[in-house]
């Protein structure tokens, strides 16, 4: 049900966002980290609540990792039932992607200082402000699992990085083509079937299904030209993105979801990589850059879909290992290990790139 949902309501979406404006745009001096002209839709958090929640989630497929209700009352004083709070926490993400998307477009395609939407779009879309978006929704998440953060304050500081962690990791990895809805699939699918197959529904949409050249005189262009040896073309724009409200909430049902935090293990390292590259570089870690995995292999000539599936096939042993021995600290060990392995022959076969996407 979920997957059909999400399938049927992207493509509904798709027309509606586009004649609302709801587009994915590149900003001034962006151009060559977003080398596609064509409008791309932002609908995929909003297909992907919908999916979920009529498929169920949060009260099918959630289960907290304390116990919350006893006797027919809460315990440990929580305020609401688990699954209230896990509903709160993945509607607070998709609402605060929702904004970053609407206010960050608003500010990009007609700026005016007199107006007050985007000055609070400014305030809203800061680093400062998303990082602590991300630590507040992570002590949501601990709520909703049962943890009482008077009772226990080491658990708040852990549950807070776990939500900064999770949600800028799986925001930086949605930097190519299906990467960040094709690791939701794969992470939530033994965990949390309903949300895998919400991911699912909406991967088709973000993929385009023609080829063209891309445009002549851009970055991508030039750099595939370069390390390919063979005329420069992509994957046109395909017709959906996640944007900032689906990979939030995507963050979120991971987040939420601590069994399916081992697939983290190629987005974490990948983001640490580049965050180090770019401060060696002497720019800041969160500056914008065509260096992560995915930009590299399509540097060699593969199209998204090929980079897409080499991404996932790097993250499965980290996702299978706690499935095959669910008590087993050594063998999941084994499967993150064999993952990051994955993720360095990924590196090796593909070039260094410069932070305009040009070969180095």
């Amino acid at each position: 049900m979920a997957f059909c949902v999400a399938l049927l309501g992207t493509g509904l979406m798709i027309p509606a966002a586009r004649r609302g404006g709801l587009i994915d745009r590149a900003a001034p001096g962006e151009e060559f980290r977003k080398p596609r002209r064509e409008p791309v839709a932002l609908v995929g958090g909003m297909a992907l609540a919908l999916a979920a929640l009529i498929g169920g989630w949060p009260g099918v497929g959630f289960a907290p990792l304390v116990d919350a209700v006893q006797d027919g009352g809460m315990k440990a004083g929580l305020p609401w039932p688990p699954e209230v709070l896990a509903g709160g926490v993945a509607f607070a993400a998709l609402l605060l992607g929702l904004l970053d998307d609407r206010l960050g477009q608003r500010e990009t395609v007609s700026p005016n200082p007199q107006r007050l939407l985007p000055r609070c779009g400014g305030l809203l879309t800061t680093v400062p402000a998303r990082l602590a978006a991300h630590m507040i929704l992570g002590l949501g998440a601990g709520l909703a699992h049962g943890q009482v953060f008077l009772a226990e304050p080491g658990s708040a500081l852990l549950w807070a990085g776990a939500g900064l962690l999770v949600g800028v990791s799986v925001a930086t990895f949605d930097h190519a083509d299906g990467l960040a809805a094709g690791l939701g699939a794969l992470a939530l699918w033994a965990p949390a079937p309903v949300l895998a197959a919400a991911c699912l529904g909406f991967v088709p949409w973000n993929f385009s299904w023609r080829r063209r050249i891309f445009k002549p005189g851009t970055e991508a262009s030039a750099a595939q030209q370069a390390t390919a040896g063979r005329p420069p073309y992509s994957e046109a724009a395909p017709p959906a993105y996640l944007g900032n409200a689906g990979s939030s909430l995507l963050g979120a049902w991971i987040l939420l979801t601590p069994a399916a935090w081992p697939a983290l293990i190629v987005p974490v390292v990948d983001l640490v990589r580049v965050s180090h590259l770019r401060m060696m570089a002497g720019r800041r870690p969160w500056s914008g850059d065509r260096c992560h995995l995915g930009h590299r292999l399509l540097a060699c000539g593969f199209t998204p879909l090929p980079v897409a599936l080499m991404c996932a096939a790097a993250t499965l042993p980290a996702v299978l290992t706690p499935i095959l021995r669910p008590s087993s600290p050594l063998f999941l060990a084994g499967g993150l290990a064999a993952s990051l392995g994955a993720y360095v022959f990924l590196l090796v076969i593909s070039p260094r790139l410069a932070p305009d996407g040009s070969a180095e």
